[in-house]
């Protein structure tokens, strides 16, 4: 509560912008709780009928839904979330199957939505996962300090049109410390970065404000977002002998790199989390980067799986 108090009394900037409204109310931080979060929410279902008339049921369903937010004292910032959830069906000889995979960490969000069915009568599935880290960035009083912001987004989204869809989001909002926005309305922040992803379309990028020059002494939130989707559905008879694959795979990944200019000490700013951010890596270190990240997403096993 001390902190909390400490930073309301600080100067924050008056050169904002208005950026685009949170999807979302942002976790409960402060009064009572810390002021950096952690939040993984993820859902999905697959349902699966066969064009077989012999046999006798309905069909087949399955579903998952699980969420889970953390809030970070000062210092615990190695915290995670991660999940790794399926749902499957099969009736029959047809069969539909949704995944979903999430990683969240400080900075850094990871996930994938896979959604898939084989042949030979009605079915459907999708997954869905949403990521978010929420933190609080401090500046040192004296001298102006002046940063160089980037969300890297990469990833891929693959769908066949009228069968389904994928689609991704990454977002990152950096406002002036104090009350938190509501969701749904525009607001004033000082940067916001995006990036959007559906099939067969160039990404879409949007960049607002600036961290340049930023006032001494001055507080902001951070706020990281990734939403990733993908369906997949046979629902026509000409359709049906269709089997076939949706995702959107953003495992490799989500990042915020908050670099010092020229002049501005890499240590002129503290965090509600204590996790210092990384900054923008060489042009060898970021394709050593890849290569690392790429051995994870193939080869580490994550969370809990449910059918």
């Amino acid at each position: 509560m001390l902190l909390f108090a400490s930073l309301l009394a600080t100067p924050v900037t008056a050169e904002t912008v208005l950026v685009p409204w949170l999807p979302n109310a942002l976790p409960a931080v402060g009064f009572g709780n810390p002021l950096s979060a952690l939040r993984v929410r993820t859902s999905g279902s697959a349902y699966a009928r066969s064009s077989d008339i012999s046999l006798c049921c309905l069909g087949d369903a399955g579903s998952f839904s699980e969420s889970e937010t953390f809030f970070i004292e000062p210092g615990d910032y190695e915290q995670s979330i991660e999940f790794t959830e399926l749902a499957a069906a099969r009736h029959g000889d047809v069969s539909a199957t949704s995944i979903a995979v999430s990683q969240a960490e400080f900075g850094k969000l990871r996930a994938a939505a896979i959604a898939s069915n084989t042949a030979g009568g009605y079915s459907s599935s999708g997954a869905e996962s949403v990521l978010e880290f929420l933190d609080v960035f401090s500046l040192y009083p004296g001298q102006v300090p002046s940063f160089s912001a980037v969300w890297d987004v990469h990833g891929q989204v693959s769908a066949i049109p009228g069968q389904g869809g994928a689609r991704a989001f990454g977002q990152l909002w950096m406002f002036p410390f104090g009350p938190l926005p509501q969701p749904f309305a525009m607001f004033q922040a000082q940067y916001y970065s995006s990036s959007y992803f559906e099939p067969g379309k160039t990404r879409l990028v949007e960049v607002l404000g600036s961290t340049k020059n930023l006032p001494p002494g001055s507080s902001y939130w951070v706020y990281g977002r990734l939403s990733v989707e993908a369906s997949r559905v046979n629902d026509q008879i000409v359709e049906w002998g269709n089997a076939g694959t949706s995702f959107a795979e953003f495992r490799d990944t989500a990042e915020f790199f908050f670099t010092p200019d020229p002049g501005t000490p890499a240590d002129s700013y503290t965090t509600a989390s204590g996790f210092i951010y990384p900054t923008i890596p060489e042009p060898a270190s970021a394709g050593m980067l890849a290569i690392g990240l790429l051995c994870i997403a193939m080869y580490r096993v994550a969370g809990r799986a449910k059918v």
